[in-house]
């Protein structure tokens, strides 16, 4: 019979007793083979154990492919399903699935019953993952076999179950199914000796020896890993009754301890050995798997009798620094792996058809775009808008605005074409950001004072009668920035972080409302000084990074036409609005009714002049879902909450909310930012507000942005946003991935389609995830504030208190959807009032904040003016407030008028409805409000001016309100050069070092494994948050993970005088021992000795 004639099924081949071999010799019985002949790929042939498709015809019936097959029978996975009884294989059953439950199915062919396959189909027929059980447990010594934590694992691959584990030594652990349960479990099947040898009546079993076949799944781990086919990190598992516990260890194999421990060891007489005597006893320590010890006579050495020499087997294990091991199980094969490559246990896609669909946490990659300019240029191209509301509300088309905005990216190269980009730094975690306010921060061009300020300034500047100087402008700007330089060089940042500077046609100073994204609002500059800046910059080793808010409009005129919404209109639009956030496709225009028409004003410019590209619901004090105020909401209300951050004016009445959710703003608003990377070459943006625009614009701007950076040859462009986890309902999803655990599905289906749209961009980057990189790690900065400000009583409440820690696991549980180590931490910021405004003359409060900053995860970010220890305070007391107001009279201030501006800077009266423009002091002799300072040279030059600056200031080496020599600027320089050099310090892991004393934070910092190994492996953080530290001895408890012994030396990187030592308590504890009397000190930055390397950098 000719193959090609065969039909699919099986056959056998048989050999008949008597038949001779090759040598000569009879067959003593007859042999038969069989052999499966499949066309169509079927279970049997092609074993994979899953087979998309199996569940079909909308769950209703199971389509089978089996070739071969005899018998068949199934079982939904789940607790309490059971087989049903083997029945003839057909090729269709009927057969109701569940959504998102797996069918398994076992086929019986050719005397086996070892072909088993599983599918699995979720909510609206997606694929997801078969397996043979609907929950996998790891449990073990490290998590107290399942008390300390479940030890769950996730779901990656068909029958595939993973999870990530941090280890220090070997430790041993098992499988478990089922939640809580024992009832089974896998581990391993120990070796047994079994001999197969030839049959007695065949002549060769005399002369034909063989060695004995070992049994059980280490043995056949054995085989595998001497035929090459396994490496030591692969092993096989069993769920016999009998079963041990398998060996895992922090050198991430699947290899048992080289000496398995004896738990209950007795020690034994020990006779010497030649080349042995008593000394040798002493000294040997552990040899092979046994210890040795001289005999002490104590009753634990009692089994030994009376000999001098005592040996035993060793009851411990081998231990090394902590690494975190990814595990993986197959439940059907029983096989598992061990490795250090965290990217195995990364969810896989199932593929469908030649689609791949994302059923979990693990992101969605596609063939990528090509990185080339011309492709980067026009990325995130979008066809003009479906919701276009007619010509007579728009100066310019939608379709033209969109030609101009991607015309000008070019035009922005060709201008750039003579000079050299600066590539993006390596790395941003060993960065330090400098935030500069800079209408406050330096006048360098007295000449754009008055080009762009508000029209109440105009006229009190007019009448001399400077009642709101607060909320003037000041006169900074980036000329200003540019001649300080070489200040900032000094101090050592190493990335500026400039407030928004685009044109503000309110004059507003914090420019946080923006009119104009294409121009730089005249006050500050043009775009020449800031291509200038950001040169000088460059060739000093520092970054500049751009704050840009693209949440809402404000212009001249702007306003609603006509009435605007009562509390019932406002309420049904944010809800509409709501309901096609997460209901409705991309594109799709939002329902008009309840939506105000937009009047423009006369200084919009014309591209934003579209009713679409703005919600119009009104201001979101009206704003007031089942009668209350959103921000009230339970947070079950999630989505209504939400909300109230995205759709109405939530700032002020003017600042009117854009519509992000539309394609064409979105690429139009990208097109303005990518113009600003090509013309003047910045190295990164952070988005302001970023909770109040939706998921889906931060997604296509941070991808498109990045897309576009790479191909100008800044490969590790910097974009990230403030989004305030605690108060954001579904924060999380701005940041990294995007998408949850449970996976897109559950994200607003605007956002769903913009990731599909997305995925060929962001899957061609370094960082192969839509979202911004990272946020801010706020609810720390909170914590930290607050302990400075109250007392350190509570201090340890971030790790100890369970409300605090799981508000801040919450937190860095978002923040781990992107990138923990860029988040920027800060401990002052230009929303927050100086901190020293609550305790003016006390500096140290100040540096225990920044020292948090250096040591926590993320990036340090400096707020300007923090190394000069300013405080925003008019005045500290009354004969303060006294001087001031005869200083300002003197200056020709009325009488009438300096009273009200000290009575509104009046701290303790006012508390936070203190107005914020007095937390915004200025940072230049001539500044028209020089407000005060805990550092006294500084604080000489308090004074509140009616004018703005008359002329040039000195060189910044002259001016009085940079000292140099003050405390606060010599911690910041310092933290910023160990910060740079002790990686541990830049590590996003830490670990709560408790202490002596209650009003102390203390952790300790440990090294992340990619440093190099001359780094220390931990660092002790100590802030002593009360006025006078005590001097008495202090110790912290030392983390497992670290293997420093007794007597290890640790020393005080900022006072090295101080000194502490690894000592071991009488509980076996291992604790870092500062001693008593040494200098006080509110920050503490302890490393190993060893490690430490003195600096002679001059500190003039």
């Amino acid at each position: 019979m000719s193959a090609g004639a065969a039909a699919d099924g099986f056959y056998t081949i048989e050999v008949l007793e008597g038949a001779l071999s090759l040598d000569g010799q009879r067959l003593q019985t007859t042999f038969r083979s069989h052999f499966l002949l499949d066309r169509t790929k079927g279970a049997i042939s092609h074993q994979s154990g899953a087979m998309e498709g199996l569940i079909c015809q909308n769950r209703t019936r199971l389509c089978h492919r089996a070739t071969g097959a005899e018998w068949m029978r199934i079982q939904n996975v789940g607790d309490g399903a059971d087989w049903t009884e083997w029945r003839p294989y057909e090729s269709v059953t009927s057969w109701a699935s569940q959504p998102g439950v797996p069918v398994l199915v076992q086929y019986h062919a050719a005397q086996s019953a070892s072909f088993m396959v599983g599918d699995c189909v979720g909510d609206g027929l997606k694929p997801c993952y078969a397996s043979w059980h609907g929950h996998m447990f790891l449990r073990g010594e490290w998590n107290e076999w399942g008390q300390g934590a479940d030890g769950s694992m996730e779901k990656i691959d068909h029958f595939t179950w993973a999870s990530n584990v941090s280890f220090t030594k070997f430790t041993k652990s098992k499988l478990a199914p089922y939640p809580g349960s024992w009832e089974k479990s896998y581990g391993l099947h120990p070796e047994r000796e079994l001999l197969y040898n030839l049959p007695s009546f065949d002549p060769r079993s005399q002369t034909f020896a063989v060695e004995p076949y070992l049994s059980g799944t280490e043995a056949s781990a054995a085989w595998m890993r001497r035929k090459d086919r396994w490496t030591a990190n692969q092993g096989i598992a069993s769920g016999a009754e009998f079963a041990q516990e398998l060996w895992l260890n922090h050198l991430c194999t699947a290899a048992p301890p080289k000496c398995i421990p004896e738990a209950n060891a007795q020690w034994q007489c020990h006779g010497f050995k030649p080349g042995q005597d008593q000394e040798w006893c002493r000294s040997a320590g552990v040899v092979g798997c046994m210890e040795y010890q001289e005999n002490d006579q104590s009753a634990a050495m009692s089994s030994c009798g009376g000999c001098s020499c005592c040996a035993r087997k060793v009851n411990f294990v081998d231990s090394g620094p902590n690494q975190t091991c990814c595990i993986l199980f197959n439940d059907l094969l029983l096989n598992y792996t061990v490795t250090s490559d965290l990217t195995r246990c990364a969810p896989k896609h199932v593929q469908v058809e030649g689609t791949t669909t994302t059923t979990t946490a693990w992101l969605r990659t596609c063939s990528p775009r090509p990185l080339t300019l011309e492709e980067a240029r026009m990325s995130g191209s979008t066809m003009t808008s479906p919701f276009y509301l007619g010509s007579q509300e728009n100066a310019v088309t939608l379709q033209e605005s969109l030609d101009w905005s991607r015309q000008r990216i070019g035009e922005a190269e060709t201008n750039f074409a003579a000079e050299l980009r600066e590539p993006s730094p390596e790395s941003w975690e060993d960065q330090v950001f400098y935030s500069i306010l800079v209408d406050r921060f330096a006048n360098g061009d007295i000449s754009n004072d008055d080009s762009n300020i508000p029209d109440f300034q105009r006229e009190q500047m007019k009448s001399k009668q400077p009642w709101s100087v607060q909320q003037w402008r000041h006169g900074g700007d980036l000329h200003g920035i540019k001649t300080r330089l070489s200040y900032l060089r000094d101090l050592g940042v190493t990335v500026l972080a400039l407030s928004p500077i685009f044109l503000n046609s309110d004059g507003n100073y914090l420019g946080s409302c923006t009119t104009d994204l294409t121009s730089v609002d005249p006050n500050f500059g043009n775009k020449e000084i800031l291509r200038e800046l950001v040169k000088d910059a460059h060739s000093m080793g520092l970054r500049v990074v751009l704050d840009v808010q693209v949440n809402h409009a404000c212009g001249r005129g702007l306003k609603y036409l006509g009435s605007s919404n009562n509390v019932d209109g406002v309420n049904l639009c944010v809800q509409s609005s709501e309901e096609s956030y997460w209901n409705t496709e991309r594109g799709e225009p939002l329902n008009e009714y309840g939506r105000s028409r937009m009047g423009w004003g006369d200084s919009l410019p014309a591209f934003l002049r579209h009713q679409s590209f703005y919600v119009r619901c009104g201001p979101a004090k009206l704003y007031r879902p089942g009668g209350q105020s959103f921000t009230d909401l339970p947070p079950e209300n999630a989505t209504a909450k939400e909300g109230g951050l995205l759709f109405p004016e939530i700032f002020q009445e003017d600042h009117f909310e854009l519509n992000s959710m539309d394609p064409v703003l979105q690429e139009l608003y990208t097109n303005m930012l990518k113009f600003w990377i090509a013309e003047v070459d910045i190295d990164g943006y952070r988005i302001t507000a970023a909770a109040h625009v939706t998921a889906d614009f931060t997604a296509y701007l941070s991808t498109h942005l990045r897309f576009y950076a790479t191909a100008l040859g800044k490969e590790n462009f910097y974009i990230v946003g403030e989004v305030d986890q605690a108060s954001t309902p579904y924060g999380a999803s701005y940041l990294g991935r995007v998408q949850p655990g449970e996976g897109p599905q559950l994200l607003p289906k605007r956002v769903q389609g913009v990731m599909e749209e997305l995925c060929q961009y962001y899957s061609a980057l370094p960082q192969q995830s839509p979202g911004l990189l990272s946020s801010y790690p706020l609810q720390e900065a909170y914590h930290i504030r607050n302990t400075v400000l109250m007392g350190g009583e509570h201090a340890m409440d971030l790790y100890e208190n369970k409300n605090t820690f799981e508000a801040v696991q919450r937190s860095r549980e978002a923040l781990s959807r992107g990138q923990p180590a860029l988040a920027l931490a800060a401990a002052e910021s230009q929303r927050m009032r100086r901190l020293l405004s609550h305790a003016p003359g006390e500096l140290w409060r100040l540096q225990i904040a920044m020292a948090w900053s250096f040591t926590w995860y993320g990036i340090p970010d400096l707020a300007s003016g923090i190394e000069q220890g300013l405080n925003g305070l008019c005045y500290r007391n009354d004969q303060e407030r006294m001087e001031m107001k005869k200083k300002m009279e003197e200056e020709h201030i009325p009488g009438d008028v300096a009273a009200s501006i000290l009575a509104n800077c009046d701290y303790q009266a006012l508390g936070q409805q203190t107005d914020g423009g007095f937390w915004h002091q200025d940072s230049f002799l001539g500044g028209p409000m020089r407000l005060g300072s805990a550092v006294p040279r500084v604080n000489d030059q308090v004074g509140i001016l009616g004018r703005l600056m008359g002329s040039s200031g000195p060189h910044w080496c002259e001016d009085p309100v940079l000292d140099r020599q003050n405390q606060a600027f010599h911690l910041a320089r310092a933290l910023i050069r160990m910060r740079r050099s002790c990686a541990a310090l830049r590590s996003t892991q830490d670990v709560a070092a408790s202490g002596t004393f209650s009003e102390q934070l203390a952790y300790w910092k440990l090294h992340d494994a990619e440093a190099g190994s001359e780094q220390p492996l931990g660092m002790l953080v100590v802030l002593n948050i009360v006025a006078s530290p005590s001097t008495a001895a202090s110790k912290y408890t030392l983390p497992e993970q670290l293997p420093y012994k007794e007597g290890q030396a640790f020393i005080d990187l900022l006072q090295p005088e101080r000194l502490a030592a690894v000592f071991t308590d009488a509980n076996g504890t291992r604790n870092l021992l500062v001693p008593a009397e040494l200098t006080p000190s509110h920050v503490a930055i302890f490393a190993p000795v060893e490690a430490a390397v003195e600096e002679t950098r001059a500190t003039g």
